[in-house]
């Protein structure tokens, strides 16, 4: 499926810095990704893409691949600031 294609390379990059972050010793930042790439960006960008703009399954696939960027983009933010550095295991 093509749609999925799209989702890959931020769905890889995320899993690799959420796991990244989590092995350093930081568990918040890699749940508040989720919930906010889960919750407010996938469940808004269904309901956008799917129902009101009537794309059907391909919007749904279109919002995985919104959330897992999403998830990335915040946790590449939290991995370059750095301040996993400083946490205590």
């Amino acid at each position: 499926m093509p749609m999925l294609m799209i989702a890959q390379p931020g769905m890889a990059a995320a899993v690799v810095l959420a796991q990244g972050l989590r092995g350093a010793g930081d568990t918040r930042s890699p749940v508040i990704s989720a919930a906010v790439g889960g919750v407010l960006v996938r469940l808004t960008a269904v309901w956008l893409l799917a129902f009101e703009l009537e794309l059907g399954l391909r919007g749904v696939w279109l919002s995985t691949a919104c959330d897992w960027t999403v998830r990335t983009l915040i946790l590449g933010w939290i991995f370059m600031r750095g301040r996993w550095r400083s946490l205590e295991l």
